[in-house]
């Protein structure tokens, strides 16, 4: 999950593109951890999902201590305490989220793909990958429908994204 989208164009020439997978996986149901009107590309969004972001931190601090063999027990000795501070953050995510009354939450735009892949949410991004996006009429009343039909109670909101959205 998370390494492609379908969606329009946003008009970002020369910038990456952020998206997350096309609903295209026979494992989830429909928009499970998905959105709508997203940009296609990479997502960046790893750090969300704390066990690809212990992966991450395994690599890089195994690229510091080659880099930098003089303090490579330091790395290692940071790197170990970070994977196990992601585990601990699983585990409470893992066990805080096992018994929600929903699994769709609403966001500002579509950040968390890979953390409700990991723990078996649905996000519906208001305004899709760009958090600067505007929605249309029409994305701003299916995110109405989706709310009331999934009986969403979480709406995660950022504050450099405008309160229009």
């Amino acid at each position: 999950h998370g390494s492609e989208v379908s969606g329009h164009d946003h008009g970002h020439e020369g910038e990456e593109e952020h998206g997350h997978e096309e609903e295209a996986h026979e494992e989830h149901s429909e928009g499970d951890g998905h959105n709508h009107g997203e940009e296609g590309g990479a997502d960046p969004h790893i750090w969300l999902d704390p066990v690809k972001y212990a992966e991450v931190a395994k690599g890089v601090g195994k690229s510091l201590e080659k880099a930098d063999p003089d303090h490579a027990a330091d790395y290692k000795k940071n790197t170990d305490a970070l994977v196990a501070e992601l585990g601990e953050l699983n585990t409470a995510y893992a066990t805080g989220l096992k018994n929600t009354s929903t699994k769709t939450f609403i966001t500002t735009h579509s950040a968390f793909g890979y953390l409700a892949e990991r723990y078996g949410l649905t996000q519906q991004g208001i305004a899709g990958i760009d958090p600067e996006a505007e929605p249309s009429p029409a994305r701003i009343q299916e995110i109405h429908t989706i709310a009331e039909k999934e009986k969403a109670t979480t709406v995660f909101f950022e504050t450099l994204a405008s309160d229009r959205t």
